[in-house]
């Protein structure tokens, strides 16, 4: 059931997207020719104009920067300088791309490292212009723009790049390639001032300038995102940025990023001279007036990195006069970006294309093939280039048969986990933001082969190391290498299997009639209780021992197993005897319970609603019974030697043997049948104190039911070439793509100083992102706050969470 379920046929989603590039740039040597080259490549791909360009020193992103690349959630990053290995932790951590490409020799070109589009691997644009032209509407004809690359990086040339994109004439993107048959207006910029360029657009786009489609257009075509974003004010508007720095080419990229518009027309970037163009502003105004749809009330945006203030409040005031809509000016330092944080992260389409497709698929082996939709506009493309595709697989579907919820697998981001999802090592892959896994395809590629790997592999991928940089980089010695199901959690594994699922074993003990009924028939009632008076009696044993002997007891003393055997006998004395009960018994146990309940608090609402041990109750009761939890039998007294046993019902026939006398008998006529707990689950919650740990597990998949829940019984954890465990985790989770470990007592006083610093120590290597301390009660004890307190101050250092849970039942 834990870790070899065998699915017969999965729902699998598979949403087919454009691959997301990061591009790395030092954050004091970049230019603006290094600007200009990643935005032509970006303009030549399918979904570039939504790669970002993030600057760094190599050693740190900063924080708002940092945001950016969190929200874009690149499957590559590529980078122009070399990182250090702390970042490339972080970026691994929280980030997790597919590919880390570094600097690479043999791509620099004149002291410049040019980008490598093999490495890359993204799908072009070739294909789009045409298929935009053969799905356009009646009486919504475009008009295209083919312009052409610029000789130089003049500030003419980017001010068409940036604002409107250009193409290279290289063989998939020239004109002959792009349009063949197809109406289109060339624009050569070279000898053209941003003025004329704008004026040509407009004169040759009469009499619909709003269906005007230039370069930059096509690179965010058919594409969408997987989030949304808070609310943040400075980034509403259309945006003027206004600068001759790298820093103001940057912003007015990334503003596809961070915009919230779907067809990025709300940003126009202007060299600083271009500012004082009278006749580009008027034009500019017009381009506004024409494209701008959004809230006619939200103000507009002068921005810069570089131009003084006075500067652009004059800007804006001179905007608003042409465009008649407010605009405030922004003055922005290099370390900052304005960008709002990301609410969540989910599919959603920005331009509805047939980007999904749901499949049945059959397993074999845990193996199966899933196919997936080509993006809609793709003719021929280059066999070896590709895009991402996104799998929501369906999460074992036979663990959720108590409900007609099925949920899908949402990961924690950790190197390797990904490629355990897929039965082909030859294509990238990695977990996404929101969890789904997600894998390189190629324009080569028919479907692709998936793997269901079992609970424990997935959770070993935090004990392994795999690589995803370009360049090659020692790494230590894993210093944890093996985990193994413990005794604790081969009981938790049986009590679980007996119960069907947690939620099933966590409902009847959730059940306060059950509950005490488990905890009678095991002669435990109460785990605080029980250790408080055991702890009393053993008190009270060391004190009569010495009581009759003072003499120092020390390691190694001849009195030492003089002293155990004493106190084991103590011990042994107070062991608990299994009870078993009739069904008359259970209906008097009933009773009795609701009415001590209702005496200590008649508003109690549970008791208040079941009023009698009713049909319903019998029918848990023989729940109980077919589930094996609870079993049926006699108890029989040998008429010959007056021996009392209790014999299970598959033990009994008409004549019955006396296990001490062996004197054979016949069955009484009239039996008086009772329930004895099946032995496994007596001894997992009196000798183990499972119950802790299955309270804990319910009450985390009570929280998302509707979410995937993935456990392992409780495990032993090794260090590397030591056979002896150096702890066990009780809770091992993943949870909603978090993954959990922690400790559960029986009591809150039961953690111990050991405890919380082995609990450190794993947690600093495995790096979770939750580390859970539970038990049931009411208060922890101050000592144990105090752990953990220290324990919370020093995980928080890397970034891993310490939750306290106090368990309370009904």
């Amino acid at each position: 059931m834990f870790n070899s379920d065998t699915q017969t046929v999965l729902t699998v989603t598979s949403i087919s997207r454009p691959k997301r590039v990061a591009f790395l740039v030092h954050s004091e040597k970049i230019d603006n020719n290094g600007i200009n080259q990643i935005i032509r490549y970006s303009i030549g791909t399918w979904g570039g104009r939504f790669h970002a360009i993030i600057p760094t020193s190599g050693e740190e992103i900063a924080p708002d920067w940092w945001k950016l690349l969190i929200i874009l959630d690149p499957d590559i990053i590529y980078s122009f300088l070399p990182l250090a290995d702390k970042l490339i932790r972080r970026i691994n951590r929280y980030i997790l791309p597919a590919k880390i490409i570094e600097p690479n020799d043999r791509v620099k070109v004149e002291n410049t490292y040019r980008i490598d589009t093999f490495t890359i691997g993204a799908l072009g644009i070739e294909d789009i212009p045409r298929f935009k032209w053969e799905s356009r509407r009646f009486l919504d004809e475009p008009s295209f723009f083919y312009i052409k690359e610029g000789k130089e990086d003049t500030q003419n040339n980017s001010f068409v790049l940036r604002n409107f994109g250009t193409l290279p004439k290289t063989a998939d993107l020239s004109v002959e390639s792009l349009f063949r048959d197809i109406r289109c207006e060339i624009i050569e910029p070279n000898e053209m001032t941003p003025s004329e360029i704008l004026e040509n657009i407009f004169e040759k786009a009469k009499p619909y300038p709003r269906k005007i489609i230039v370069p930059i257009d096509f690179c965010q075509m058919y594409t969408f995102c997987n989030y949304s974003l808070d609310y943040n004010e400075s980034t509403k508007g259309i945006h003027i940025v206004v600068g001759n720095q790298p820093f103001d080419a940057i912003y007015a990229w990334n503003r596809a990023l961070i915009s919230g518009m779907t067809f990025g027309r709300d940003v126009f970037w202007l060299a600083e001279e271009h500012s004082q163009d009278e006749n580009l502003l008027r034009l500019m105004s017009r381009w506004i007036n024409e494209f701008w749809t959004g809230n006619m009330e939200t103000p507009g945006k002068i921005v810069s990195y570089s131009v003084d203030v006075t500067s652009l409040q004059n800007l804006a005031k001179k905007m608003s006069e042409l465009t008649r809509l407010h605009f405030k000016a922004i003055r922005i330092n290099p370390d900052n970006l304005p960008c709002p944080n990301a609410r969540k992260f989910i599919p959603k389409l920005l331009e509805r294309g047939q980007a999904c497709r749901i499949d049945k698929v059959p397993l074999s082996e845990n193996k199966g093939l899933v196919g997936f939709q080509r993006p809609p506009f793709l003719f021929k493309g280059h066999p070896q280039f590709g895009w991402m595709v996104d799998l929501e697989i369906q999460y074992h579907p036979e663990r959720y048969n108590w409900t007609n919820v099925r949920p899908t697998w949402k990961l924690p981001k950790r190197l390797g986990l990904a490629h355990k999802f897929f039965d082909n090592y030859k294509r990238s892959s990695r977990i996404v933001n929101g969890g789904l896994p997600s894998i390189e395809t190629a324009n080569e590629d028919n479907v692709i082969h998936i793997l269901i790997p079992s609970d424990l592999a997935v959770v070993r991928t935090w004990l392994e190391y795999y690589p995803n940089t370009s360049k090659h980089r020692p790494q230590t010695t894993p210093l944890f290498t093996e985990i193994h199901v413990s005794d604790k959690g081969q009981y938790l594994q049986g009590i679980i299997r007996l119960f069907g699922n947690i939620y099933s074993a966590g409902n009847k003990f959730e059940d306060p009639f059950w509950r005490d009924v488990l905890l009678h028939m095991v002669g435990k009632p109460d785990y605080h209780n029980d250790f408080t008076e055991i702890k009393k009696i053993v008190h009270k044993s060391i004190n009569d021992i010495f009581a009759e002997d003072t003499t120092p007891l020390e390691a190694g003393s001849p009195r030492l197993d003089q002293f155990a055997e004493k106190l084991t006998y103590k011990l042994l004395s107070i062991d608990a005897k299994s009870h078993e009960l009739t069904v008359e018994q259970l209906k008097g146990r009933f009773a009795q319970l609701r009415g001590e309940a209702l005496n200590k608090d008649p508003n109690n609402g549970w008791w208040n609603a079941n009023e009698r041990f009713d049909e319903l109750k019998e029918q848990e009761l023989q729940s109980l019974l077919e589930t094996k939890v609870f079993l049926q039998g006699l108890e029989l007294s040998c008429p010959h030697c007056g021996t009392r046993q209790w014999y299970v019902v598959d033990d009994l026939g008409s004549e019955m043997r006396c296990n001490g006398c062996l004197f054979h008998f016949p069955l009484p006529p009239d039996p008086s049948w009772s329930f004895r707990l099946n032995s496994l689950v007596r001894n997992a919650l009196r000798k183990y104190g499972t119950l802790a740990v299955l309270h804990t597990l319910y009450e985390l998949q009570r929280d998302s039911f509707s979410e995937m829940f993935l456990y392992l019984p409780c495990q032993d954890i090794f260090k590397a070439d030591i056979n002896t465990p150096f702890t066990d985790l009780d809770i091992v989770v993943i949870k909603e793509g978090k993954f959990i470990i922690g400790e559960a007592k029986s009591d809150p006083g039961g953690f111990k100083h050991p405890d919380f610093e082995k609990l450190r120590e794993v947690a600093i290597e495995l790096l979770p992102d939750e580390i859970l301390l539970a038990a049931p009660g009411n208060k922890w004890p101050d000592s144990v706050l105090t752990e953990i307190k220290n324990l919370t101050d020093e995980l928080k250092q890397v970034d891993v969470a310490v939750s306290p849970l106090l368990l309370q039942w009904l």
